[in-house]
């Protein structure tokens, strides 16, 4: 029955993928009136996690911000949605890199690379940013290679109706997109890479989620110290995989940029703790520069760290 009611859910969404973007962007003012006004979704939250992470902000720009942030939850639903029929020609144009040049250089590596992204922007698009790299510099005709595979490494949802419909999503860009790669769960990804040694790949990870178990950095992020997971930074110093930040900046609708800064070469020649100080210090930075522009509706801080983890904070 799981399956059938996200086969279901699926096929609705498609069938609403078929109008413009335009008229969706409608959809999506409705949906952040019902959200902010109404339902006020999540609303304690996010006002909490951005005045905490914002002391010095007036309460003025605070409601300003809240205010964007809504409107960008409903403008992120309904791109992901247009995103299931729209042809690979109108999913690239959503976006521009910044700096193509180190996208391909990283993507086309003689080793495993990792990529490193927080939820910004709308990071159900980053694939449409990996497939540009190919595109570009087939454009100025100095590819030597095409990129590696790239394996978006997600975390399951609790549901299972929703965890079905959101793999089969991405998965279909990956078809769309003509991307060699897959999705990995998590749980997984380390069987795979040791599975695949012998086959270089890149792999996305969202790095900014509170981790689960007692594998984690304690960071001082947003003025506050913050429980980071160590599982990126633990596979690239295990594997000795050179690291990437990926950052996704929506400028307005319809209008991403993505930039790549790269943090290590080689992640098993750092110190302990310096991938995700450097992803956390650059994220952060980002965060500022555009205040809404991440997910702030997320119980980020919701474990009061407390004890010996106060002791052990990576100054980043």
């Amino acid at each position: 029955m799981t399956k059938i009611f996200a086969n279901l859910l699926y096929s609705l969404l498609y069938l609403l993928s078929l109008l413009p973007l335009k008229f969706l962007y409608k959809i999506s003012d409705l949906i952040s009136f019902f959200l902010f006004k109404v339902f006020r979704y999540r609303m304690n939250v996010v006002y909490t996690n951005l005045a905490r992470s914002f002391p010095n902000m007036k309460y003025s720009e605070l409601n300003k911000e809240v205010k964007k942030y809504y409107q960008y939850l409903g403008d992120m639903t309904v791109e992901s949605i247009w995103c299931l029929s729209a042809s690979p020609k109108q999913l690239k144009s959503l976006i521009k890199i910044q700096n193509p040049e180190l996208m391909y250089k990283q993507l086309s590596r003689d080793s495993n690379m990792l990529f490193v992204v927080g939820h910004s922007g709308n990071w159900e698009l980053l694939l449409i940013a990996i497939s540009k790299a190919s595109d570009y510099m087939r454009a100025k005709s100095s590819a030597s290679k095409e990129i590696n595979p790239f394996y978006t490494v997600y975390k399951s949802a609790k549901g299972k109706v929703v965890d079905l419909m959101v793999k089969k999503m991405r998965a279909r860009r990956y078809n769309d997109l003509n991307l060699k790669g897959e999705l990995i769960c998590s749980k997984k990804v380390i069987r795979k890479i040791f599975k695949s040694r012998n086959t270089i790949g890149s792999y996305g990870f969202i790095a900014d989620q509170s981790p689960s178990s007692s594998d984690k950095f304690v960071i001082n992020f947003l003025n506050q110290p913050t429980y980071m997971i160590a599982g990126p930074e633990y596979l690239a110093r295990k594997l000795n995989m050179g690291v990437t930040y990926m950052y996704m900046n929506r400028i307005k609708r319809g209008d991403y940029e993505v930039k790549y800064t790269e943090i290590t070469e080689n992640a098993a020649n750092e110190e302990d703790g310096f991938v995700i100080s450097k992803f956390s210090k650059l994220l952060e930075k980002d965060i500022i520069s555009n205040p809404y522009n991440w997910l702030w509706s997320h119980k980020r801080w919701k474990r009061e760290i407390i004890g010996e983890d106060l002791n052990r904070i990576k100054i980043n």
